[in-house]
């Protein structure tokens, strides 16, 4: 019997891209904290929530994919013949809607949970049909976030700082995907890409401002962001690495925790040691479940 379990397990934490689970963490924490909420219940609801929603758009994503994967990914789950379509349509429904159940009972107002739910669906249908697909995906985060900082039970309008948070996520969302269709074109890079990828500076440095912080806080979190960025172009002018856009890509994914640390560190510095443990995370789970 046991011999049975650990291969399913792979092949769902697989299906769920699950080494990115601790951004949604982050998203959902940065949200919480970045509209001033205090600590309650709902906060545990909406990382079990954020997580089952991920897990079950990416699951679907395969699913979606299926006809793709058979033709150019055969190592995925479904043409592998590890797992059935119709069972991964299944799986991926149900974390979906377990995931809509677990946010709404959070807190998070109905709106932006459908508006997360229509996102992640779009994207999943869309993304080897349009090159726009870039724009649900990176309102899949949007949306997320926007959720979490709606469990206060306020959420339009939304507060300055939430706004300046999510136009830099989004923004480096939309970044990170168009470097990302470099893995499959060839690993030619969009410039447009890099620099949407480097917005959040920008938010960053408004939001500095907006709270009146300490500005050397807002340097140390740009120095840190720099290195990041300067490790990840690295990887991607590697040229003698063939596996080098889909390498710089994961690290890109996991930096979805750093772009949440940046607006955190201008509350309060110390506040992003927690997101140093989640992007640690991020990159150790990565080493046994592939990030894209």
């Amino acid at each position: 019997m046991s011999t049975g379990v650990r291969p399913i397990t792979s092949v769902m934490w697989t299906l769920a891209r699950a080494s990115n689970l601790p951004t949604v963490w982050s998203n959902v924490l940065a949200g919480w904290l970045l509209s001033g909420q205090g600590w309650h219940a709902g906060v545990g609801w909406a990382l079990a929530g954020g997580a089952l929603a991920y897990a079950g758009g990416c699951t679907l994503n395969d699913a979606f994919d299926a006809r793709w994967d058979r033709r150019h990914r055969p190592g995925r789950p479904i043409p592998a013949g590890l797992i059935s379509e119709r069972a991964v349509w299944i799986v991926g429904g149900v974390e979906l809607a377990a995931g809509v159940g677990c946010l709404l009972g959070a807190g998070c107002v109905w709106p932006l949970v459908m508006a997360l739910v229509v996102s992640i669906l779009i994207y999943d249908w869309s993304h080897k049909r349009s090159s726009w697909a870039v724009i649900p995906m990176g309102l899949c985060r949007v949306f997320l976030g926007w959720a979490a900082a709606s469990m206060g039970g306020s959420w339009w309008p939304p507060d300055s700082g939430v706004v300046l948070w999510l136009s830099a996520l989004f923004a480096y969302i939309m970044g990170l995907t168009l470097v990302a269709r470099g893995e499959a074109v060839g690993g030619r890079v969009p410039w447009s890409g890099l620099v949407l990828v480097m917005m959040p500076l920008v938010g960053t440095w408004w939001f500095n401002r907006l709270e009146r912080a300490d500005f050397r806080d807002f340097l140390f979190a740009a120095f840190l962001f720099g290195l990041g960025a300067a490790h990840v172009w690295g990887r991607l002018t590697h040229r003698a690495d063939p596996g080098r856009v889909g390498a710089a890509v994961a690290k890109m994914l996991a930096g979805i925790v750093v772009v949440d640390a940046l607006f955190i560190a201008q509350l309060k510095l110390e506040w992003a040691a927690g997101w140093a443990v989640l992007l640690a995370a991020s990159l150790l789970w990565q080493k046994r479940v592939a990030a894209t």
